[in-house]
């Protein structure tokens, strides 16, 4: 599309507020929602707006949303119901429930963002740090019970990423679960993010629930590391030998 000599279509900013609203009709006019979302929009890294500039004067905005959007999946209603994020008292008296997480935390012993901790409460506040959080669901049926642990630290190159941890059943639910540890870094987002998963099982169910929330899955050896998580001895009294 080729402009004329008074015409400009530029980014739209902040400090066009007033001259966006301005387009609007006259004050007994109400019905419009852009007074509101116009900041949100601004501040959403998802969302590309622009202005149409005629003979100096701002005459139009239009935005449109990044191709690569995350989508929100929409899970059965039982799901919703059943899932919650805990905090580090919810996660205090889910550990004490020796039935339960006996089951999904073998040896008693949890691994959050590579780091090895022992099922005690004092390590609590270290497992669920500021940029971690916890989401469970169906905590009262072991057979279907999940916990997924969500951490995100920026690299160097200023990309996100994000470890996520996932303990218990992999099912329908995880979708879920990745869409709500996504909302704790979203505003963070700037271009790309990664999320690497850690599972005790690999299972297709995890290539779905990346792939309901928009998220594009990458092959495996483009990210491969090698790495050795230690594990005191101390940690396994019983054993003969130091183990993960």
């Amino acid at each position: 599309m080729s402009l004329k000599e008074n015409e400009v279509i530029r980014r739209a900013t902040i400090e066009d507020y007033d001259a966006v609203i301005s387009i609007l009709p006259g004050k007994d006019y109400d019905g419009d929602y852009l007074p509101d979302y116009f900041h949100m929009l601004m501040n959403n890294p998802c969302i590309k707006a622009y202005v149409y500039i005629l003979d100096g004067k701002i005459v139009c905005l239009y935005y449109q949303a990044n191709k690569h959007s995350l989508i929100e999946p929409l899970p059965e209603i039982e799901t919703l119901e059943q899932t919650n994020v805990l905090n580090q008292h919810d996660l205090i008296q889910t550990i004490k429930e020796q039935d339960f997480y006996s089951q999904m935390f073998k040896d008693n012993r949890i691994i959050i963002d590579t780091v090895p901790y022992r099922l005690m409460e004092s390590n609590i506040p270290m497992i669920l740090m500021e940029r971690t959080k916890a989401v469970a669901s169906y905590l009262d049926d072991n057979k279907k019970s999940i916990v997924t642990f969500g951490s995100y630290f920026k690299l160097s190159n200023g990309e996100l990423f994000c470890n996520l941890d996932i303990y218990g059943d992999v099912g329908k639910a995880l979708a879920h679960h990745i869409y709500i540890h996504i909302q704790n870094f979203v505003e963070h987002i700037k271009d790309i993010f990664t999320i690497e998963v850690r599972c005790h099982e690999s299972s297709p169910t995890i290539d779905e629930a990346m792939s309901e929330n928009g998220l594009m899955l990458v092959p495996v050896d483009k990210f491969a590391r090698k790495e050795l998580i230690c594990v005191e001895k101390s940690y396994y009294p019983n054993a003969g030998q130091a183990r993960l």
